[in-house]
This record gives C-alpha cells, structure tokens and sequence, in this order.
C-alpha cells in the first residue's frame, strides 16, 4: 500500500494535486500528463526529469481518482 501524499506537495509545473502511482514508484499529475519518479521514498519534482503520461495512462488515472471520489 501506498503512503499518503501530503496536501503541500503539487505538482511545480500547474500547482495541481498529484496522485501515486502504481506501488508508489511515481506522483502523477492528471493535468499536465506528467509522472514524477519517487526514488529511495524522496519525489524528484524536476519538470524536465519528469516522464510523459500516454493519452490512455491520463484516461485510467482520471477514471481512478473518479471512482475513488477524488476531484482532481
């Protein structure tokens, strides 16, 4: 299971909530499409060092964090 992700940590590009990724290896922002890599339990919230969400990660993202009831 996955740690929560504190309420201060947005995403630096939009400034928008960030969800986890699968077994918390990521932060994923469903606004920008970006994943932000978690190593050694710390994020790297570098933009440039961030990897591009495909058009069906976005999609599956969004229809998990709508299940879940979470407005992102």
């Amino acid at each position: 299971m996955t740690q929560p992700i504190p309420e201060h940590l947005v995403c630096p590009v939009c400034k928008g909530p960030l969800a986890a990724g699968v077994e918390g290896k990521e932060l994923l922002c469903p606004r920008c499409a970006l994943a932000y890599e978690v190593r050694a339990g710390i994020p790297v919230m570098i933009a440039e060092r961030a990897r591009t969400l495909s058009e069906e990660e976005v999609r599956a993202l969004k229809e998990r964090l709508q299940t879940k009831g979470v407005a992102r």
